[in-house]
């Protein structure tokens, strides 16, 4: 039986998680699939890739849920454990996720379906769509992430209502021959604006902020998103002069989102 959805989730120090939410998964698998979780740990001091592989070596059950464990010798950009993840995985359909909870395992039969179902080249969960939400957050961390938002949208022409969403499926096809900078932690970002003649499905989920473990926001988490979007504007600019198309508009002022973006991010 060939695997059809590989389940790529990164982590660091995230011991107090990772148990618990393959467990999830596994109790939530998209029904008669045969699915795969790609844990691509930064060699966490707290032992989480181990913990993921002693989890997946006490499952009686092997056949239609597997767990594999990329151990990366550094810690890395979480795009560039995506990226990993993706290379190593046999599914035809890709699912990215946070492991602290913050992103329900029991959405991902929803997304694998409404993937299938509306013919889409990406699936979207979403906490700004109408019907989602976000629970657990500080009023400072809605606003840098609304900034964050503001700046992908206006800078990049992008429609979609969440395009900083960590949590997404995809058809594994549609990024063959795509490169990408892999700077920083939002990949949807990046595969939004390379992909060319994408088409995406959004639908709602509440995101609840991680009980256990540490945020990996920090200063310079939101200087590469920074770094990231500029390149993403001059990589866009640059496709604008070499084609007619226009399925990502790029607006003149996206210099000024940047500079008040960044001022905003880093507040």
């Amino acid at each position: 039986m060939n695997t059809e959805v590989s389940i790529i989730i990164p982590t660091y120090n995230e011991s107090e998680n990772i148990k618990g939410i393959l467990h999830l998964i596994k109790e939530h698998l998209p029904k008669n699939t045969i699915v795969e979780a790609i844990v691509v740990d930064d060699n966490s001091p707290d032992g989480t890739g181990r913990i993921a592989e002693d989890y997946f070596n006490s499952l009686k059950e092997k056949t239609r849920y597997t767990v594999n464990v990329i151990n990366r010798k550094t810690r890395e950009s979480l795009s560039s454990a995506i990226l990993n993840g993706i290379q190593q995985a046999k599914g035809k359909i890709v699912v990215v996720m946070d492991s602290d909870f913050s992103h329900p395992p029991q959405l991902i039969p929803k997304l694998v379906d409404a993937l299938k179902q509306s013919k889409t080249d990406i699936v979207v969960a979403s906490r700004y769509l109408n019907g989602g939400s976000i629970q657990g957050w500080s009023i400072k961390r809605k606003m840098i992430s609304k900034i964050a938002t503001i700046i992908a949208k206006k800078g990049l022409g992008i429609k979609e209502s969440d395009p900083m969403s960590g949590f997404f499926a995809f058809n594994k096809d549609i990024i063959k021959g795509i490169n990408f900078d892999a700077i920083g932690y939002k990949i949807l970002l990046e595969m939004i604006v390379k992909v060319k003649g994408v088409s995406i499905k959004e639908i709602p989920y509440t995101f609840s902020d991680r009980e256990n473990g540490k945020s990996k926001l920090g200063t310079k988490t939101i200087l590469e998103y920074i770094h990231a979007v500029g390149n993403l504007y001059r990589y866009g600019k640059k496709e604008q002069q070499n084609e007619t198309r226009q399925s990502v508009k790029f607006v003149s002022k996206a210099a000024r989102f940047f500079s008040v973006g960044a001022s905003g991010l880093g507040s």
